[in-house]
């Protein structure tokens, strides 16, 4: 009887791969507001002048939670307005396929809090290890496995964004390290780190909802 009342994987697999076009509506608006914060919560830093790592990652971690919490609400409110259940077993295996990534990212990010590498010193002083550097290509890395796992059976974008977040983080660690680049720099990779998360976490969210929005199959009718 427990085993009946299971939901059968296979079953969940197939709706998620059945329901391209319902999923990028839904994603299209989501991954704009992702863009927009992710834009936004940039220029703010810049305009802060946030610059050691433990401030940078406890600002960038607080900014992910402004974007989980306002998608858990757009999430809501759609399911609200088609009077449907907010967690369904979709939604579930979506959740069991990114957590342990996304927990990965989030626990580099406290350790950076608790145990900064740069301690108080300004990071536009040259420093012979991009410690931001490595934080943010190693968030990219953890949010492009992420989407690669939803994107395997779910909206197939996802996975092609994920890919190129993955590219993203592997060429950030190694342009960052890289003496010939760092050198034709004006200031030191860390410098730009704002700007970076801006462009990839920002900029990247809100075209790939852009070219959701505009790609949109209409709904039968």
């Amino acid at each position: 009887m427990a085993a009946a009342e299971r939901e059968d994987p296979l079953a969940t697999l197939a709706t998620l791969s059945g329901r391209g076009p319902i999923y990028r509506r839904v994603l299209a608006p989501l991954m704009m507001y992702a863009g927009a914060v992710g834009v936004i919560s940039a220029v703010l830093a810049e305009r802060q002048h946030i610059r050691a790592s433990g401030s940078f990652a406890l600002y960038w971690l607080c900014a992910a939670a402004v974007v989980l919490v306002g998608v858990a609400l757009l999430l809501r409110l759609r399911a609200w307005r088609a009077r449907q259940g907010l967690v369904s077993p979709q939604v579930r295996w979506v959740f069991y396929a990114v957590a342990p990534m996304l927990v990965f990212g989030v626990a580099l990010g406290v350790a950076e809090i608790l145990w900064p590498q740069a301690g108080d010193e300004a990071l536009f002083q040259s420093r012979p290890r991009p410690v931001i550097a490595r934080l943010i290509a190693s968030w990219l890395l953890c949010y492009g496995a992420a989407l690669d796992a939803v994107g395997s059976v779910a909206e197939r974008g996802l996975r092609v964004l994920g890919w190129c977040v993955l590219l993203c983080g592997l060429t950030l660690l190694a342009a960052a390290h890289l003496p010939g680049i760092v050198a034709r720099l004006p200031a030191p990779p860390d410098r730009y780190a704002h700007w970076l998360m801006g462009l990839c976490f920002g900029a990247g969210h809100w075209m790939y909802g852009l070219y959701l929005y505009f790609t949109e199959e209409p709904e039968a009718t």
